[in-house]
């Protein structure tokens, strides 16, 4: 490093051979490994970073001189600037595989799709939406809508490839609707347009009991009993479910209540249902 930054030397510089050959470096390093003789160099790279670049010859070999030293400079800058595109390609590469690892952490499905809907990434619960079949299926690797919706399904897709994001209903059942949100994906690779789709299924999707024990500090069995009251269900229902008596369910209900700071079961569901116990 006290030498000049990028330029190529010699072993011989660095080191007189006396000095070099009972040096400990040599004897438990490169003696081992039969090498004796190098050329190299010490170069910036991207940020603080600084590359190294040996190359070496065993006691039977030549010292280096200055026409390898010319060699090497030669090559030099072109190493540097394979290392610096390499540097960009993984820093690209790191950052799109944090996107996708987030998409595969909500507790929505999402499918990531090109214009024409094919599919290019989907997390864990797209894919089992996707396999449901009921609303969305994957033809011919296109992620397609049923018949009724198609025409509006293509419609979105090609605008939100264009930038401008949407939303449509994908069924028409009452109180079940599965609903979907297209907008623009600005992660994709090789600047492709690409479109995230973020599907929201009522029957399907449910608080997290462990979200909301951690937010609001609520046992097991009242986290239960309110993510039940966020599906709407009854707490003569909910005893039902869960194998108790409905004034168990109520004594939940009134100590969830209390801890949330909500006063009527639609308060304590709206809470719950706009909270990250949804995503977690």
């Amino acid at each position: 490093m006290a030498l000049k930054p990028s330029g190529v030397f010699v072993s011989q510089q660095l080191l007189e051979r006396s000095d070099y050959v009972r040096s400990g470096f040599y004897q438990d390093w490169n003696r081992p490994l039969g090498i004796l003789h190098m050329v190299g160099s010490v170069f910036p790279m991207a940020g603080e970073r600084t590359g190294v670049i040996g190359i070496h010859r065993g006691h039977a070999g030549a010292e280096f001189g200055a026409a390898e030293r010319r060699r090497l400079a030669h090559v030099l800058p072109h190493l540097q600037r394979a290392l610096r595109v390499r540097s960009q390609l993984a820093g690209a590469a790191n950052a799109r595989t944090a996107e996708l690892a987030a998409l595969d952490r909500l507790r929505t499905p999402a499918l990531l799709l090109d214009g024409a809907g094919r599919l290019l990434h989907a997390s864990a619960l797209g894919e089992a939406h996707l396999r449901r079949g009921t609303d969305l299926s994957l033809c011919a690797g296109r992620v397609v809508a049923g018949p009724a919706f198609a025409s509006l399904w293509r419609h979105l897709l090609e605008q939100a490839a264009r930038g401008i994001g949407g939303a449509m209903r994908l069924n028409d059942m009452p109180g079940a609707a599965v609903t979907a949100l297209l907008t623009p994906w600005r992660g994709a690779p090789d600047a492709t347009p690409a479109v995230l789709v973020l599907l929201r299924d009522a029957l399907q999707q449910k608080a997290s009991i462990e979200v909301l024990r951690q937010l609001f500090g609520l046992t097991p069995s009242e986290a239960r009993v309110a993510a039940a009251i966020a599906e709407g269900v009854a707490p003569e229902e909910i005893a039902e479910r869960l194998g108790v008596s409905t004034g168990t369910v109520r004594s939940h209900l009134k100590q969830a209540l209390g801890k949330t700071g909500t006063h009527r079961q639609n308060e304590l569901a709206a809470l719950v249902n706009h909270s990250v116990a949804m995503l977690g």
